[in-house]
């Protein structure tokens, strides 16, 4: 297409003829696409971009100035409509790349508080079933951090018969949850 060609179909543009818009289409649809190309490194994407430009060039039609250069203006449109779309995918990109593993990790803290607090009910209802002397000496050994000789002393019982209430209250324990292993919660 010749300069003098170009003015006259941009003259026709800015009226909004149709046909002046497709023929400065078919001359620069190409050109504009491996422009695109070389930025974008995607065929579909660069195709989608100068759709878009030609949408826009169409939308801005009254701005076109014929007697200044278009390949100027035409090529400047596409170069920062390409670098907007790069820097948005970019942006998008962080975007996702910082909310997955939030949303993991929210999600997963969420299941691990789940799972923390049916255990903890499992467990109290084990320690609860237990008869009332053991349960309190295991409660004051193993929930409150009292050695035996202060449970001994506390209970005025000997302390090898807090460590045998002890032992078996976790042997019960251990015999009772292992029911859940298999179990997820």
């Amino acid at each position: 297409m010749t300069n003098e060609t170009l003015k006259v179909n941009l003259l026709k543009l800015k009226g909004g003829n149709e046909q002046a818009f497709q023929k400065i289409y078919e001359h620069y649809v190409d050109k504009l696409y491996y422009f695109t190309l070389k930025y974008v490194k995607s065929s579909a994407v660069a195709e989608d971009l100068v759709q878009s430009i030609f949408v826009k060039l169409w939308d801005i039609r009254s701005k076109i100035n014929p007697d200044l250069s278009f390949d100027s203006f035409i090529y400047r449109i596409t170069k920062n409509h390409t670098i907007n779309h790069i820097r948005r995918s970019a942006f998008e990109q962080k975007f996702r790349d910082q909310l997955v593993p939030e949303y993991s990790s929210g999600e997963e803290q969420t299941a691990n508080q789940v799972a923390f607090n049916e255990t903890n009910l499992i467990v109290e209802k084990a320690i609860s079933s237990l008869p009332e002397r053991r349960q309190q000496i295991f409660r004051l050994s193993r929930l409150q951090g009292v050695d035996h000789d202060g449970i001994a002393s506390a209970m005025g019982i000997s302390k090898n018969t807090v460590k045998v209430q002890i032992v078996k209250a976790t042997k019960f324990l251990r015999e009772h949850l292992n029911q859940y292993r298999d179990v997820s919660l």
